[in-house]
Formats: structure tokens, sequence, C-alpha cells
């Protein structure tokens, strides 16, 4: 039996949200446990999250899959499903709700005890030509989350 573990979403932040899951089943699973790359940000992410046997991708996994295989599709929740986290009628439903807390939901519902408030990073090695410098990676496919101009106009 394989576990197949897919976040909610398909960036890389989606996935580091999601990483205290992600540890805990590996931790907690006798089964080998496959990240599934829900797009092309997370491709090859399984080589930097300790104890993961691997990923698939998304479009891939029904041909991976076998009778007894389990997938935890942490989007195929109702909180995901059926909400928009950033809307006021979400606001006023879950008032003060935060990405920890949704998850917290989300991976209670789907019996797996994570503690959302220990995010470890992934595995990295320095690169010697950023030591002592500030290096800022921004990056997003939500509207919501992006930063107006003149905020990078001031940060520059």
């Amino acid at each position: 039996m394989t576990i197949y573990f897919a976040p909610t979403g398909s960036g890389i932040g989606d996935v580091i949200v999601c990483l205290p899951a992600c540890n805990w089943l590996t931790e907690h699973s006798t089964e080998p446990v496959f990240l599934v790359a829900r797009g092309p940000r997370q491709v090859n992410l399984s080589s930097v999250i300790p104890g993961l046997a691997g990923e698939v991708r998304e479009p891939d996994l029904t041909q991976h899959m076998k009778p007894g295989d389990r997938l935890i599709n942490l989007r195929d929740h109702p909180l995901q499903k059926y909400h928009d986290w950033f809307s006021e009628e979400f606001q006023t439903a879950y008032p003060n709700f935060r990405i920890t807390e949704i998850l917290s939901v989300i991976c209670r519902d789907f019996n797996i005890p994570a503690d959302l408030s220990e995010i470890r990073p992934f595995k990295y090695s320095v690169d010697e030509r950023s030591r002592g410098k500030v290096i800022l990676i921004p990056g997003t496919t939500v509207k919501a989350k992006m930063i107006q101009p003149s905020v990078w106009l001031n940060l520059y």
C-alpha cells in the first residue's frame, strides 16, 4: 500500500504550509508516502523533503495508484472546495482564521494530528554567492497575494 499526499494547491507555498501534515505522515506511516505534484513549481520538491519516497505528477496519478493505495487530497475538503478564503463571507463565517487554522481543520478531518505551528525548512545547501546578502524571491499566481508596485518602490 502507498500513500499519495496532495497539498492544498499547486505552488511551493502550498507545500510549505502543508509540510507539517506531510512530515507527520512520513514519520507515522509504515507505507511509503509520495508527494502529488500539482503543478510545475512542485516538481522535484520531494528531493528536499526528508522521508518522502518520491513524487508523482498529478496528471499521472491514476496510472500509479493501485488497489489499496490511499490518496490524501487536502484540496478535497469543504473548506477548500466550497469557500474562497479571501471572501467577506468566509471571513464572516470563520473570523480570524488564518492558513494554519484552516489546515488544522482540514488535517483533523483527514485524521492527521500534525502540529501546524512547526514548519521545518526544506533540505538545502548554502550557495556562497548568497552569503551576507538578503535575497527576495517573490512570486504568486493569486492576485490577492500580490504586492503592489508602490510597496516594491518603497522597498527599493
